[in-house]
């Protein structure tokens, strides 16, 4: 457990500000999700294949007898007016497109898409992204 203080506020700061992406992935959001029981379904190599999903997770859903996926979009760079609407394109594309299945044939739509980002972002950020993604 790390004790909420100013000394590791900014040891946290510091992190984040300095992680590169791949080591945020590994390090904080496999954990995060694997802590409350989703299954680690796939991780893409970044590029355009990865259609905006940089990490895929599942988990089963008694309730509906089914699986429920979640599409991240990690990011380790500021997000800033001059950037949001690209960033909105990016999650909107991981939550409309499809995953391949891993057994036989087939696809699926992830329930929820979500951006992750280390860095800070902008107030202007705040109240522009929910509108870039029509709010889904």
């Amino acid at each position: 457990m790390i004790l909420n203080n100013s000394q590791n506020r900014k040891i946290i700061f510091n992190y984040l500000n300095n992680v590169l992406e791949d080591d945020f992935i590994d390090e904080i959001i496999i954990p995060l999700f694997s802590s409350r029981g989703y299954e680690h379904y796939r991780t893409n190599s970044h590029g355009p294949g990865e259609k905006g999903k940089d990490i895929i997770f599942c988990r089963y859903i008694d309730l509906h007898y089914d699986l429920e996926y979640i599409a991240i979009q990690a990011k380790a760079e500021p997000v800033t007016a001059s950037n949001v609407a690209d960033i909105a394109k990016q999650l909107m594309r991981a939550y409309k497109t499809s995953i391949p299945l891993k057994a036989g044939s087939g696809t699926t739509k992830p329930n929820y898409a979500i951006l992750i980002n280390a860095r800070k972002h902008t107030n202007d950020v705040s109240a522009e992204l929910p509108d870039l993604v029509d709010n889904y």
